[in-house]
Formats: C-alpha cells, structure tokens, sequence
C-alpha cells in the first residue's frame, strides 16, 4: 500500500485505537487528508468510550460516527402500490 493513502492524522487515530485493542480498522475513502476509519474495537463500553474520547482530542476535525451492525442482516420493506401519490 501507499505510504499517502494513510495521513498521519488517520495514522494517530489507528495508533490510539491500537492502544485500546481495536480488533481491526479500516481506511475508507480515496485517500490522503480526506475519508473515514471504521475500528471494530473493544466490546466494552468503557474501553470503548474512552478510546473514542481520546481520538477526538487527538485532532478536533475527528468526529466519532456511531454505527450498528444488525444481527439480522438486511431487511428490505415494501410499500403497497396504492399508496404511492
């Protein structure tokens, strides 16, 4: 891999979450100063807080994204024609 497609702020906030145990991370985007990171981490909720509390010191422009992950996968609803307009 590139050694730019990480930035060393990205770079920071992987070292942070390595710190706290993150299980993985993933850099998402094109690369460079932009994009996110996903970090699977630490199930504990207080590790887990913590290690967000501390990446976001890190850098003011990180901000955290909460996101879950169903148990039972993708669900998909369908309206009835009727009533649509």
């Amino acid at each position: 891999m590139h050694p730019d497609l990480i930035s060393q702020h990205a770079r920071r906030g992987i070292e942070i979450a390595n710190e706290y145990g993150a299980l993985r991370w993933k850099v998402n985007g094109a690369g460079g100063e932009g994009g996110s990171i996903t970090i699977p981490c630490n199930p504990l909720s207080h590790a887990k807080r913590a290690m967000i509390r501390e990446i976001e010191q890190e850098n003011p422009l990180f901000k955290n994204i909460p996101i879950y992950l169903s148990r039972h996968g993708l669900r998909v609803w369908e309206r009835d024609r009727k009533e649509e307009f």
